[in-house]
């Protein structure tokens, strides 16, 4: 979907530049290059910026999923209180654990956690 996106975004631009000057103010023809650049500049941020954080939330999953602890909000979690609930990328308490019964912790405030 993002290289469509480019793709269309590129078309606008080369038509804009080819336009002759006198059927388009100069003024009118170099702002609207200025705000296509912006919104590809920002499209740019926008993905690295996610696709850095879904990186990291995929290496915490492994991590967990391996066996390994995870410290989030102050409660350890493991792959023996805990399970992992994809849709809501968050850690449900086990039934077994009643002291920790309903506890749900978003992967969002977890890090990895080495003892």
């Amino acid at each position: 979907m993002q290289v469509i996106a480019f793709l269309i975004l590129m078309l606008i631009f080369i038509a804009i530049l080819s336009i002759d000057k006198d059927s388009l103010d100069p003024k009118i023809k170099w702002t609207s290059v200025a705000i296509i650049l912006g919104i590809v500049l920002i499209a740019v941020g926008y993905e690295y910026i996610s696709s850095k954080k879904g990186a990291n939330k995929r290496e915490l999953v492994v991590h967990f999923t391996q066996g390994g602890s995870l410290m989030c909000k102050d409660v350890k979690v493991d792959i023996e209180r805990f399970n992992y609930e994809n849709g809501t990328e968050s850690f449900i308490a086990k039934k077994e654990f009643q002291n920790m019964r309903g506890t749900v912790i978003s992967l969002d405030d977890c890090e990895l956690y080495e003892p």
